[in-house]
């Protein structure tokens, strides 16, 4: 995997290689899943850690979605570069016309509701575990 990544800087991908692959993003919406994932952890900790500030400087909950809301921003470009890099690893031995017929299975109806429920399904576990975080660390520094 080393040697792939190394790779990418001397021999990048071709122009429909990377398109592909960001089609892929686009339609799995992948990029912004994980940062969605990475802010609400990131929420979840701050706030559950509250306790641990003087009264005056603990963080209000719309400061805490203005800094969320930020950390979106500075993210986002570098989490699509990550998973990009991830997918071109992960499709590397799939030619280009494999992946348009990839593509094309997901932009039926059958393959949008099955991204939709994986990502609902995996979204509700990320969410429930993320709660728990916070309910406990606002238990223990309360």
């Amino acid at each position: 995997m080393q040697k792939f990544f190394a790779g990418l800087k001397t021999t990048p991908p071709e122009e429909e290689r990377k398109r592909l692959i960001e089609q892929i993003d686009r339609m799995k919406r992948s990029s912004s899943f994980v940062v969605d994932m990475q802010v609400e952890l990131f929420q979840a900790i701050t706030w559950g850690m509250r306790g641990l500030s003087a009264a005056e400087q603990k963080i209000t909950e719309d400061q805490l979605k203005q800094v969320a809301s930020d950390m979106k921003v500075q993210l986002g470009k570098h989490m699509e570069q990550q998973v990009w890099m991830s997918m071109l690893f992960a499709y590397k031995d799939i030619s280009d016309n494999e992946l348009e017929e990839y593509i094309s299975l997901h932009e039926t109806v059958e393959g949008v509701q099955t991204t939709e429920f994986v990502q609902s399904v995996f979204s509700g576990v990320h969410k429930q575990g993320v709660e728990r975080l916070q309910c406990a660390l606002d238990g223990e520094f309360s």
